[in-house]
């Protein structure tokens, strides 16, 4: 599937007895994905996994490095963000080098990235050991290639390898939940390597919270009657706490709801979450 899927489709899957899916997420840096012209952002991916978790569905995803335009940044931005997501289901292996397959823009245009192409994978000349070499290309699907990589690369794709064994070695451990109260938000916090804490919002703050859970825009909350300088400087402390994720103008919060279920309503696409709309048990809908 799609990464860039609603909510309301996550739980649409999930009431049809779908169990786990397998997202092109491939990378949560933004930079990265153009970098691959995944199309995607990682604000996205992100919001897919914490869907995922929201309605009880498994994403069997990873993340690929070592290719052409891949940056130091966005591989520590990634080492950086894991703190805040080992809650959530982390990627199937540490990290996956990129493969250069037949008929993607690396083997159709490998000039454009500054890419050359080496040879077949070496497992086709143990496949095919008597094969000419032109043949062996012919029929090859993954290929080697050469590019120039920045010399810092490396040492961060050890640091990322071994973050994410730790996402993946700790995930069971790990929790980041909320609960909702009738005026309030309930968050509950046992990450590793962050304070645990159980915090009781209330007020303005509790709505705001309720107010990013599935992700919004600032311009919404703005149009809700936020103040700027206010509405800044509580995103800022809950960013510290690592509560929530933002990227550009968007917002989402990182706690899941504690004992995911499919049967609740998902939040309006595209727009803040709102209270569920009550709706009176009739013969007609019980369909009797």
């Amino acid at each position: 599937v799609k990464a860039n899927m609603e909510w309301a489709d996550i739980r649409l899957l999930r009431r049809a007895g779908v169990r786990s899916v397998q997202p092109g997420i491939e990378s949560l840096s933004t930079e990265a994905l153009r970098a691959l012209k995944k199309g995607a952002t990682a604000f996205q991916n992100l919001r897919f996994l914490l869907g995922c978790a929201e309605f009880g569905v498994r994403a069997g995803w990873n993340i690929l490095t070592g290719f052409p335009g891949e940056t130091p940044a966005s591989i520590t931005a990634q080492t950086d963000l894991i703190t805040s997501l080992t809650h959530l289901e982390p990627p199937d292996t540490d990290i996956l080098p990129v493969h250069f397959d037949r008929f993607s823009p690396y083997t159709q245009s490998p000039e454009s990235y500054g890419l050359r192409l080496r040879r077949p994978l070496p497992g086709y000349r143990f496949a095919y050991p008597k094969l000419p070499e032109r043949d062996l290309w012919d029929i090859a699907y993954h290929f080697e290639g050469e590019f120039t990589d920045d010399p810092r690369n490396p040492g961060l794709r050890q640091r990322l390898a071994a973050r994410v064994n730790f996402w993946r070695t700790r995930h069971q451990q790990a929790r980041f939940g909320y609960r909702l109260g009738f005026d309030s938000v309930l968050l509950s916090d046992r990450r590793p390597d962050l304070p645990a804490r159980d915090t009781r919002l209330t007020g303005d703050r509790a709505r705001l919270f309720r107010a990013l859970i599935g992700g919004t825009r600032l311009r919404d909350l703005w149009a809700l009657g936020w103040d700027k300088g206010e509405l800044e400087t509580v995103l800022e402390e809950w960013r510290r706490r690592r509560w929530v994720y933002t990227e550009g103008t968007k917002v989402i919060a990182l706690a899941v709801r504690q004992q995911p279920s499919a049967h609740r309503s998902p939040p309006a696409r595209n727009a803040p979450g709102r209270p569920r709309t009550h709706f009176p048990i009739s013969p007609e809908r019980r369909g009797i």
